[in-house]
């Protein structure tokens, strides 16, 4: 804790990270099994740069081993370490980007995780720092088990009598290799959580409901995250993913009357493919998209698309053969672009209707499943950026929509049409897909009717 701000003046000592650093400090020849999760842009990498300095120069006969998502984080890392060493004065014989070695038989190594360890002891400390990179990475089956077969298969059989691990991650998946290592495998772990709950760790002396490092990331900041993703908050604020089955869509937002200019119509879509004259659902829903104004900075950097708004305008859902449905789609044609996400049925589907003479654009998933796709969406609905009509005498399909919405999870969903076409037109609004057809903003950003 004296280390770090000694060696990097600019950094605070981090108390909020207290556990975790104590952690660190006493890893060396102790056989620790620590899983560790803290929020993200918390600094708990940072204290990991800093602690392979400080136990080179208190252990420098040792050999530690760093491995992260990717070999050009791990030389980003190794870089940064690099300075700090050298304002700390750790005297290395080698300091390349992979590797480093002291003059007493130490050595450092950075690299990825599924990356070369081979021939490489470890008895000092391994640290697994976010074996993970995205959510798209978590919510591959096959990503998660080659990391799980990479700890056992290399990572584990260099470890030395006397070495520790710590796995630190921002949480995506209750499967990840946290939380297998965790569940599976006896690692102890400490949770610090962006806001404290009536569970906080032992050396976590908050009180529920204080943010963890509220200098950097105040409590009204964080509780404005959770309102708009409460299940991303879950998992990557409070260390606590959640599995499938939990709804995703809150309490709707609602419109009295439709914006008369500035805004794009985009129709989104969900097929069946069938020639009988009874089938699953066919869906349109048409929206209003309203892009976020030129020349304005986002509210949120990392997410420009909460600034879009969206109006939900009309949802039609019917179980007919397509040749009637097409009289719908033929109709959205006229006023706007009709855009679905699909691969062969759904390909199928929209050839079927371009023959005669609809144009469809089928979207690529690039891998990902209904609950995957309806992420980005699901922080415009709890942001409230999405509005679907307060008139529902008006229009008697709101009923079943809200209905539909408010019951997705993504797993095994009686009904998710009308989720699916919903995704697909906000997607390609915020792509700038199909172009519909945009209607010039009024100076001063045009009237509300």
């Amino acid at each position: 804790m004296e280390f770090i701000p000694r060696v990097t003046p600019a950094w605070a000592k981090p108390l909020h990270l207290a556990p975790y650093v104590e952690a660190l400090e006493k890893a060396p020849g102790s056989s620790l099994r620590l899983a560790f999760s803290a929020p993200p842009q918390h600094s708990k990498s940072s204290c990991a740069t800093s602690a392979f300095v400080y136990w080179g120069l208190r252990f420098p006969h040792l050999r530690n081993a760093y491995a992260t998502y990717s070999s050009q984080k791990a030389e980003r890392v190794s870089r940064g370490a690099q300075m700090i060493a050298s304002s700390a004065g750790l005297q290395l014989e080698t300091a390349n980007l992979d590797i480093w070695r002291t003059r007493q038989g130490g050595q450092t190594l950075w690299t990825s995780v599924g990356g070369a360890l081979t021939g490489e002891p470890i008895d000092g400390v391994l640290v697994i720092d976010d074996s993970i990179k995205d959510r798209k990475e978590a919510e591959s089956v096959t990503v998660r088990q080659n990391q799980k077969d990479w700890y056992h298969s290399v990572a584990e059989t260099r470890l030395h009598l006397g070495s520790s691990v710590i796995v630190m991650m921002t949480r995506w998946h209750e499967d990840d290799l946290l939380g297998y290592l965790v569940k599976s495998c006896g690692f102890t772990h400490i949770n610090l959580k962006a806001i404290a709950d009536t569970d906080c760790p032992p050396g976590d002396e908050r009180q529920p409901g204080e943010a963890l490092w509220p200098l950097k990331h105040p409590i009204h900041t964080l509780e404005e995250k959770r309102r708009n993703s409460p299940w991303n908050f879950a998992a990557m604020y409070q260390g606590e993913p959640r599995p499938r089955g939990d709804t995703l869509f809150g309490p709707a937002s609602y419109y009295s009357y439709l914006p008369e200019s500035g805004f794009r119509v985009i129709n989104g879509a969900d097929l069946a493919y069938s020639q009988k004259k009874r089938s699953k659902f066919s869906v349109l829903v048409k929206v209003y998209a309203v892009p976020p104004r030129r020349g304005i900075a986002p509210t949120d950097p990392d997410k420009p698309y909460l600034d879009w708004e969206f109006f939900i305008v009309e949802a039609h859902r019917k179980q007919v053969a397509p040749p009637e449905f097409g009289l719908v789609l033929k109709s959205a044609a006229r006023s706007g672009s009709i855009h679905m996400y699909g691969t062969g049925v759904e390909e199928g589907a929209a050839s079927f209707f371009r023959e005669a003479g609809i144009r469809i654009e089928v979207m690529d998933t690039g891998g990902r499943d209904k609950y995957q796709r309806s992420l980005k969406t699901s922080e415009l609905w709890n942001a409230g950026r999405i509005h679907i009509p307060e008139d529902v005498e008006a229009n008697p399909w709101v009923d079943d929509y809200r209905a539909e919405m408010n019951a997705f999870t993504g797993v095994n969903d009686a009904f998710s049409d009308q989720v699916d076409a919903t995704v697909s037109a906000i997607d390609a609004a915020i792509a700038g897909r199909g172009g519909g057809f945009e209607l010039p903003r009024r100076s001063g950003g045009g009237r509300w009717a």
